[in-house]
C-alpha cells in the first residue's frame, strides 16, 4: 500500500514485534540490535518458533476494547 520498504523488500508477515512507550526507548532498541551478531538475533526466533503472523495480535493488543473477528 505504501512504498517503503516492506514493498521494496516484499514482506508480508509480522514476525517480530516489541513495543515502547517513548519513541527513544525504540530508537535505542534498534540500534542495539543493529548491533547485534546474527546468531543472537536469531536467538530471538523463539519468540515465534512457527513464524506466525502476528499482526492481528499486535494491533489487539494495543486496543483491549476490541477482538479480532
Amino acid at each position: 500500500m505504501v512504498e517503503g520498504f516492506t514493498k521494496k523488500y516484499q514482506i508480508h508477515d509480522l514476525v517480530y514485534v516489541e513495543s515502547y512507550g517513548e519513541i527513544g526507548q525504540a530508537l535505542y532498541r534498534e540500534k542495539q540490535l543493529k548491533k547485534w551478531h546474527r546468531k543472537w538475533k536469531l536467538a530471538l526466533e523463539k519468540e515465534n518458533y512457527k513464524w506466525e503472523d502476528l499482526f492481528l495480535r499486535y494491533c489487539y493488543s494495543l486496543d483491549p476494547g476490541s477482538s479480532p473477528g
